[in-house]
């Protein structure tokens, strides 16, 4: 299931079908790619094929939701769906990966739509920096079709823009995401 998750191959599918209208002229360029993805449904199989997490134990793995966190991904979409909004407060243990599940849709929604910030206000300093390592750890294993162009990279903040000279033809997204302490 799901931060709308899908099965492993799904967006090599969609990269097949967007090749293909890449060929026949009817899409441009790597940007398109993101535009196709968005129209075809693609974000609810970009975390499953995209966004990883590092486990305890060091390793490098798919985020695949737990179940709990199903449960909140449901409350959240069905508030969305209400509302056209998410606005939650949850009183939660340590360590049951609501982290982990608000950071993956945060990006997400930074790095495919554009003029989206987002910001996280951590409790002290180490959880800010562990918090924005997912982050890090999100956007250092995008697939390179899929990943933003990058103006800032800090210890606390990506902000997806254009680093280059032609910004004002080409701005990239004007999203970020920030991490901070309260």
């Amino acid at each position: 299931i799901h931060l709308g998750l899908v099965d492993a191959g799904v967006l090599q599918r969609l990269e097949r079908r967007f090749r293909v209208k890449l060929q026949a002229g009817l899409v441009r360029h790597d940007a398109d790619l993101v535009r196709f993805v968005r129209a075809n449904d693609g974000n609810k199989a970009l975390a499953a094929e995209q966004l990883k997490i590092l486990t305890k134990g060091g390793q490098l793995t798919p985020f695949v939701l737990y179940p709990y966190q199903q449960k909140l991904h449901a409350r959240m979409e069905a508030q969305r769906k209400r509302f056209g909004f998410i606005r939650q407060v949850w009183l939660k243990n340590r360590q049951i990966g609501t982290s982990t599940l608000v950071q993956g849709r945060l990006f997400h929604r930074t790095t495919l739509w554009p003029y989206t910030n987002a910001l996280v206000v951590a409790h002290n300093d180490q959880i800010a920096q562990k918090i924005f390592l997912m982050t890090r750890h999100f956007y250092d294993n995008l697939a390179p079709a899929l990943r933003p162009m990058v103006r800032y990279d800090t210890k606390s903040e990506l902000v997806f823009e254009n680093p280059g000279m032609d910004r004002a033809a080409n701005p990239g997204l004007m999203s970020r995401i920030e991490v901070a302490t309260a």
